[in-house]
């Protein structure tokens, strides 16, 4: 009952004084956090950016799983279905890339080269373009024919695992 009763009273003395000592130490350790995020900006924005584009990557790969299970779909054979659909995406991905003048490719003198606002004085091949075209185009119409003419839907993780190799083979 007594410390019921100074409870009030203690907590108002002590109220300010801590909250006053609590805020500096916070201060405190936001500007070192400030100052090492600052530092490192480049390497956290790189980590954050694969970090979340392999969360999202797994978050479809687990939706996918689920649809198929509920459905139940053989999962490769959902993949399957999907996996000629993706170079769209990819196509205008790289193409959007060409056009924020993104993801530039090294310093050339071929005829098309083009110098980009943000690469600098010298031309340079337009490598967004060469990407939209091998895992746009070309990827599509392997998946194509690998689904229309050679008929692998029939083989669950025929026409995913082309379209791994292919998309492997194109990024080299």
């Amino acid at each position: 009952i007594l410390l019921r009763a100074h409870a009030p009273v203690a907590t108002g003395l002590a109220g300010p004084g801590t909250h006053a000592v609590l805020l500096h130490l916070l201060r405190q350790i936001l500007r070192a956090l400030a100052h090492r995020i600052e530092r490192a900006a480049l390497a956290v924005d790189g980590a954050v950016g694969i970090a979340l584009a392999e969360l999202a990557f797994g978050l479809i790969l687990l939706a996918m799983a689920l649809i198929a299970h509920r459905r139940h779909i053989p999962f490769w054979s959902l993949v399957d279905t999907i996996a000629p659909a993706v170079p769209f995406g990819l196509f205008f991905g790289r193409l959007a890339n060409f056009i924020n003048g993104e993801l530039y490719g090294r310093v050339t003198d071929v005829p098309w080269a083009i110098v980009f606002p943000g690469g600098g004085d010298l031309p340079r091949h337009p490598s967004q373009l060469y990407e939209a075209a091998l895992e746009g185009v070309v990827l599509f119409l392997v998946l194509r024919f690998v689904t229309h003419r050679a008929h692998r839907l029939d083989h669950p993780g025929f026409v995913s695992g082309v379209f791994c190799a292919g998309y492997g083979l194109a990024r080299t």
